[in-house]
């Protein structure tokens, strides 16, 4: 689990309005020590392999949502 500034960390939590939107925030500042930053490809892999692989391409940046109470994660690639 990496370091980071809890101080921080409360500061951009505060910024958000309510429950949804905190979560949102926490997603986005990579609660889950996901380095989506660093990302340049995308995998998924099932008992039978690899069934989905994605390099991101110059401009493409990656970020992760958990939704529906952790049940569902969504990946979403945009431009930077």
């Amino acid at each position: 689990m990496g370091h980071w500034d809890i101080t921080e960390q409360l500061a951009h939590i505060k910024s958000a309005q309510d429950d949804e939107l905190i979560k949102q925030k926490l997603n986005s500042l990579d609660w889950m020590h996901i380095p989506t930053h660093t990302v340049t490809r995308i995998e998924v892999i099932d008992q039978r392999g690899r069934v989905f692989a994605r390099h991101l391409r110059e401009g493409e940046v990656m970020s992760v949502s958990m939704q529906d109470d952790n049940r569902t994660m969504k990946i979403f690639i945009d431009d930077k």
